[in-house]
């Protein structure tokens, strides 16, 4: 066994997730530099087979990539998956997870379905090429944030996931201001005072820690699998080797525990 100290996480703590899906520029325009101001990271889905992904949207996402922000797959192109072909659908996952690794230099090791749309087979195949998928995360909720989301019931909900010990996984596209046109923000944007609010609440949540959904992951894997205190966790080769697999090697694993 080998012993890893956790850094960045901790693993007493309840795990609050953001993830927004698909490709847009306020992303690292505007959602990023926010949760930067907090000192927290989120996870972005991308779509990289999209049309013009290299001339619009490379750049954006190289640079929050390199600041700790999560780049996971959403799929090659944006479709419903439940309806594809078992063969197209294996295209769309192992295509995307390679050109994200190609194009950033780091292998998403999770994934969100377009759409929500799974079916039993296909989510079983995704957890073959991905660590997690954000609809199976053992004792985890997703909320999905939308335009007009009532900002109690988001609060609500952190305090239920405190309270119930779950992790919280919030979803939602893009963001909304007044300079944005809400037709290039794609499905419901939340609203930036929103956004705001909710990451000020817990911020002065001391319980809570916000995280990316890899994180969260790993810190399900560790609960699950592995021997751990407050202080450190141990892995055995076993243990590695299927990490590994998904894309966490020792690097990465240190870099984001």
């Amino acid at each position: 066994m080998e012993k890893y100290y956790f850094n960045h996480l901790n693993i007493s703590k309840n795990s609050v997730v953001f993830t927004w899906d698909d490709n847009f520029s306020s992303h690292y325009d505007i959602i990023a530099p926010i949760f930067l101001d907090y000192n927290y990271r989120c996870t972005f889905y991308i779509n990289p087979g999209e049309n013009n992904f290299i001339n619009l949207y490379y750049k954006g996402y190289q640079n929050i990539c390199n600041k700790g922000f999560e780049l996971g797959s959403h799929g090659y192109t944006h479709h419903h998956f439940g309806k594809y072909s078992f063969y197209d659908f294996a295209f769309q996952l192992n295509e995307s997870r390679k050109i994200i690794q190609e194009l950033f230099s780091v292998t998403p090791s999770t994934f969100a379905f377009p759409h929500h749309d799974s079916t039993n087979e296909k989510l079983e195949y995704s957890k073959s090429v991905y660590l997690e998928t954000r609809n199976s995360l053992k004792n985890s909720k997703r909320f999905s944030l939308k335009t007009n989301t009532n900002t109690n019931s988001i609060l609500h909900a952190i305090e239920d996931s405190a309270n119930k010990k779950y992790t919280l996984v919030f979803s939602g596209h893009s963001i909304l201001n007044d300079v944005i046109d809400i037709k290039e923000c794609g499905y419901e944007p939340i609203r930036i005072r929103t956004l705001i609010t909710i990451l000020e609440a817990l911020y002065n949540n001391k319980d809570i820690e916000v995280c990316t959904f890899e994180q969260s992951c790993l810190k399900t894997y560790i609960v699950n699998n592995c021997k751990y205190n407050n202080s450190y966790f141990e892995l055995t080769k076993n243990h590695k080797k299927v990490l590994e697999n998904f894309g966490l090697n020792e690097e990465r694993i240190i870099q984001i525990i």
